[in-house]
């Protein structure tokens, strides 16, 4: 199998749908200039239909693993000066002409790597170091102090939900540079000590 990525560069939301065999399955749906990503084998057939409608399909694909990369796009071709894009606000510009970019990115990446790009082209700066691999299998063995828990699991059976919801929350940036923050206290009192 493989993953497979539809686009919708329309400006309505639209339902993503697997017809499988004699019935049809919802995988989800797409917000406009959006994309869902499923994981499928070739031969699938998937298809975009209004949010209201499963029976009137907008744009449908036979999957295969040289092409997992689809958008739905009714203003391909179109001018930019044209009526209906003239009246799109800056954000809905900005959103399709970066999924445009997005896939010219996909193809040059596929053509320079011979594999499909499912990531957004340009990609957010990565949270965490790259530690550089200088020969194959090489392996980098280091100890931190970040843990994914910001307090001790509640022991009780009468605790409440949000103890769960504060203890096992997503970490974002502030928490890491709140961390960075206690290991150089740590360290720098240690020297000083």
């Amino acid at each position: 199998g493989f993953t497979a990525k539809f686009i919708n560069l329309s400006i309505k939301p639209l339902n993503l749908y697997w017809d499988y065999s004699s019935k049809v399955v919802l995988i989800g749906l797409v917000q406009p200039f959006d994309s869902l990503a499923t994981v499928t084998t070739p031969g699938n057939s998937f298809f975009l239909a209004p949010t209201y409608d499963k029976s009137h399909a907008i744009k449908r694909w036979t999957m295969t693993a040289d092409e997992a990369n689809v958008a739905y796009d009714p203003f391909d071709g179109v001018d930019t000066n044209d009526e209906e894009i003239a009246d799109w606000s800056m954000d809905m510009k900005k959103k399709y002409q970066m999924q445009k970019l997005n896939m010219a990115y996909g193809r040059e990446y596929l053509a320079t790597t011979h594999r499909q790009w499912l990531s957004t082209f340009p990609r957010p700066m990565t949270m965490h170091y790259m530690w550089e691999a200088r020969y194959m299998n090489q392996k980098h063995v280091f100890t931190t102090k970040q843990t994914h828990f910001v307090k001790t699991l509640p022991t009780s059976s009468s605790s409440s939900q949000d103890d769960h919801k504060r203890v096992w929350r997503k970490l974002d940036y502030a928490d890491y540079e709140d961390m960075a923050e206690q290991s150089n206290k740590v360290a720098n009192d240690a020297v000083l000590n």
